[in-house]
């Protein structure tokens, strides 16, 4: 009988968790893939998510009343859940513990593992990393006893892999968890990274691109501002926003609240830039997309944004809400449109030496290999 490795998707609908089922079948062929949803798990456990509620409100009830929380950020991260979601996972999978070669969990809010079973994370946060962007507010973080709960995720994991490496020292610095049990070991791209013919006149067409749900925490308003003064030097500039449609009085801008995925690319081949200034960003695939599509990056120096960017390099990083050092940048980008060429030809190289997903599933058995010898 084959050997097994259960697979945890702690968010099973995320288009990251879809890519990953995708490569540990393509590339661990070895042995069957045990798949276990959390979120179809809990939906036979009414009763928990009712319990669980009460215990929402007692940690984060007065915060969600006064709207300084929203519900739907903090229902799952309450000590209660935490200790019912461990339960469960063990309930389904500890009578075939010995099926399994190892554990690997997507995602890190709760902790998986299995006594005596080699056990992987791959994640891109995790909660204290919220600590290292400016200005964040230590009251946004969860409760205090999840926190001490969510040490036992890293200690207990044989190996956390990591997409970014601010991720890798926060759960180094804030959880006390060894620099052997963690490695950064980046992710690939969910589009296929081949070279791509631009539509942006050869970059001379002064099209800034950004493309974010969250306008404000991804910065749009900082970009606006920038892109007025941007105006007063380069009158035929154009902003192009994806994913918000507001409401500005802007000239030479164009405004879609919702692109197809399938349907991004076409935006991306008729920039010339990509900007997306964010105030706090656990990943950002965006940005290997439009590196994937050789675009010059504008953006800020936080999270995992310096992974994908080295300055003067590929393009330009400056500091959250730094509105004169971002204008800077883009008029130094869309006054130069060689300059836009060579730093998107860098970004281009760097999604395919790095941001690959054999590169990544390579360094990911490197690791798991030494766990099983």
């Amino acid at each position: 009988m084959r050997k097994k490795i259960a697979f945890i998707r702690i968010w099973s609908a995320h288009a990251f968790s879809k890519a990953t089922t995708r490569i540990l079948e393509n590339y661990f062929t070895d042995f069957d893939l045990d798949v276990i949803e959390v979120p179809r798990l809990l939906r036979s456990y009414p009763l928990v998510l009712l319990i669980n509620f009460l215990h929402v409100m007692r940690f984060y009830g007065l915060d969600i009343i006064r709207r300084k929380k929203r519900l739907r950020d903090y229902f799952f991260a309450t000590p209660y859940m935490f200790k019912r979601v461990r339960e469960i996972l063990q309930k389904r999978l500890l009578p075939h513990k010995q099926d399994y070669i190892f554990t690997f969990q997507l995602f890190s809010l709760y902790d998986a593992s299995l006594p005596g079973i080699p056990h992987f994370i791959y994640t891109d946060h995790c909660a204290l990393a919220n600590l290292e962007y400016p200005g964040f507010d230590r009251r946004q973080l969860y409760c205090q006893p999840f926190i001490e709960l969510e040490k036992q995720v890293y200690q207990n994991a044989t190996c956390t892999f990591t997409l970014s490496n601010h991720v890798t020292r926060a759960i180094i610095q804030h959880y006390g968890v060894s620099p052997e049990q963690v490695t950064c070991v980046y992710t690939g791209s969910n589009a296929p990274v081949e070279a791509v013919e631009l539509n942006n006149n050869r970059y001379q067409n002064k099209n800034i691109l950004f493309v974010g749900f969250d306008w404000e925490r991804k910065g749009g308003p900082q970009l606006v501002e920038a892109f007025k003064t941007l105006l007063r030097v380069h009158p035929d500039a154009h902003l192009t926003i994806i994913g918000h449609s507001p409401s500005l009085n802007l000239p030479n801008y164009t405004a879609i609240p919702y692109v197809p995925t399938n349907d991004l690319p076409e935006y991306y081949r008729k920039a010339s830039v990509f900007c997306m200034p964010t105030r706090l960003e656990p990943f950002g695939g965006v940005f290997v997309e439009a590196m994937s599509h050789s675009l010059p990056i504008v953006s800020t120096n936080i999270g995992a944004l310096p992974d994908f960017v080295t300055n003067g390099e590929n393009g330009y990083l400056v500091a959250p809400d730094d509105i004169n050092g971002l204008t800077s940048a883009l008029v130094k980008l869309v006054s130069n449109p060689e300059l836009c060429r060579n730093f998107g030809q860098a970004s281009y190289q760097r999604v395919r030496d790095r941001y690959n997903w054999e590169s990544v599933i390579n360094r990911m058995k490197d690791r798991i290999q030494q766990s099983l010898n």
